[in-house]
């Protein structure tokens, strides 16, 4: 639908709004009242019609109006608008850059312009107005702009691989401090649990009810113990027995006795291994991605090393030579010195995954406040089914850990939410490779209380920083946020 030139300038008052974070306040010599004359000229309207290339007032224009944007006529509107003249470096690399699709021709292309610095805003400094501030007299944008998209730098991603000694994975159990320790009662007590199962399986009768019971502590014991027997075997007696026949339940017996008479020597070199993956990693040139578990019994540690393997060489992932601390395979005598551990890999590594589960533990929720406050990327891993829905749901919109603040920055960081490994790839790809898709939206247009702007991860749909519109709340906060260091000593 064609437009006539009052619209136009409008279209342009709002972009450039958008570039200065705040309303433009014009200043200029417009208005004369006297001898019953007045008039008023919009001195910013003029620079508008200079950057259109329109002359005559009753011009129609198509809705996307031509125009042609100097760094001397972008420099006039900053004049009118009450700010600084903005530097050769902002020109180039906002609005007169060829090669990355920067040259507004049109006020989309001008659009578009400004949503990039909008998400470099959003990315690196938390607030349009502080972005602007901070970057429009640079002599060095594009570098500081390209460290602000660039969550993780792709020059920095050259192969670094990490060779660590394998431990089987139904032995990973056998590192935990919660169910190493207890391997030995563990596996006699499923034995005993395993011979009530064959008897009542050779009477045709119900062998579940010897791994179930009414008392809590009793049931979550023999709910253990059925983990433990799904390790070796790949059958929860729980939840399958009453099909088994007591063929099955006489050669996971067998398993188990074989199993019991090595148990020590298996513990033995899963420790001896651990140790030295936890040297490796403690020596290694470069961690890229750390994954935060909660590993209590023998399927935690078996579901979780499944999955960061299945992360690691997923296709989505693209081929990239990433490397990753895996809990999984890394032992310490003692969890204080675990713990240590955990968290030097934390400060170093450059995004990391959390893995939801029906049991998280304070440990893995701090992991994951720490990457965020680090103002590093952090993925939360739920997976797909219904019973997760809501889980999922919960971290996207309502977790406390949902969005964080760094402390060195002050920019509201959040987590992204993903269902399947694949999309857990992808998304760690873009990350490394500076190809995520991201997109600003408005709170306002789908709720008129939500007074924020948002950037979208578009693979996961969530918004990975934030940026409110409360001007009290940017005031003081940007203005508070680092006072004692504005101080000094």
């Amino acid at each position: 639908m064609p437009i006539d030139v009052k619209q136009a300038c409008d279209m342009l008052r709002q972009e450039f709004t958008k570039l200065i974070g705040e309303p433009i306040i014009e200043k200029g010599l417009g208005s004369l009242q006297g001898d019953n004359r007045s008039f008023y000229v919009d001195p910013l309207e003029e620079v508008f019609r200079e950057i259109l290339n329109i002359a005559a007032d009753n011009a129609i224009l198509s809705d996307d109006p031509a125009l042609e944007l100097t760094h001397e006529q972008l420099n006039k509107v900053m004049l009118y608008a009450d700010k600084s003249p903005v530097s050769k470096s902002f020109y180039q690399y906002f609005f007169d850059n060829p090669s990355e699709h920067r040259t507004p021709k049109s006020i989309s292309k001008l659009r578009m312009c400004i949503g990039h610095f909008q998400k470099v805003a959003m990315l690196d400094y938390g607030s349009f107005k502080r972005a602007f501030v901070v970057l429009h007299n640079s002599r060095n944008v594009a570098e500081k702009a390209s460290k602000a998209v660039t969550e993780i730098r792709a020059s920095d991603i050259e192969p670094v691989p990490i060779t660590l000694q394998p431990i089987p994975e139904e032995d990973l159990f056998l590192l935990g401090y919660l169910s190493g320790p207890n391997a030995q009662p563990l596996h006699t007590t499923a034995v005993g649990l395993l011979n009530e199962s064959l008897v009542l399986a050779r009477s045709s009768k119900d062998p579940r009810v010897t791994w179930r019971s009414e008392e809590k502590k009793e049931d979550e014991a023999k709910a253990l113990r059925a983990d433990l027997v799904e390790n070796y075997s790949g059958i929860n007696p729980r939840l399958s027995a009453s099909e088994l026949k007591p063929a099955v339940f006489e050669q996971i017996l067998e398993t188990f006795e074989r199993r019991l008479k090595d148990l020590q020597t298996r513990q033995s070199d899963a420790k001896k291994n651990g140790l030295i993956n936890t040297n490796r990693y403690l020596t290694a040139k470069r961690i890229d991605v750390y994954f935060a578990t909660s590993m209590r019994w023998p399927m935690d540690f078996r579901g979780m090393h499944t999955f960061v393997d299945g992360v690691m060489h997923n296709a989505g992932l693209g081929g990239l030579q990433v490397n990753c601390f895996d809990p999984t395979v890394s032992y310490a005598e003692d969890p204080r010195t675990k713990g240590l551990i955990e968290c030097l890999m934390l400060k170093r590594a450059r995004a990391a995954v959390y893995v939801a589960s029906d049991r998280d533990s304070f440990g893995k929720d701090s992991e994951l406040a720490t990457m965020l406050v680090q103002g590093k990327p952090a993925i939360v891993f739920v997976p797909e089914g219904v019973h997760n829905d809501e889980r999922a749901r919960m971290f996207r919109q309502t977790h406390p850990l949902s969005m964080q603040v760094a402390l060195h920055s002050g920019v509201a960081h959040g987590v992204v939410v993903v269902r399947t490994q694949y999309d857990c790839a992808r998304v760690l790809n873009g990350l490394f490779t500076n190809t995520l898709e991201l997109e600003i939206v408005d709170g306002e247009e789908k709720n008129p209380d939500d007074k924020n702007y948002y950037l979208i991860e578009n693979i996961s749909g969530c918004p990975i920083r934030i940026v409110s519109k409360h001007l009290l709340l940017t005031n003081c906060f940007w203005n508070l946020y680092f006072e004692e260091e504005n101080l000094g000593p």
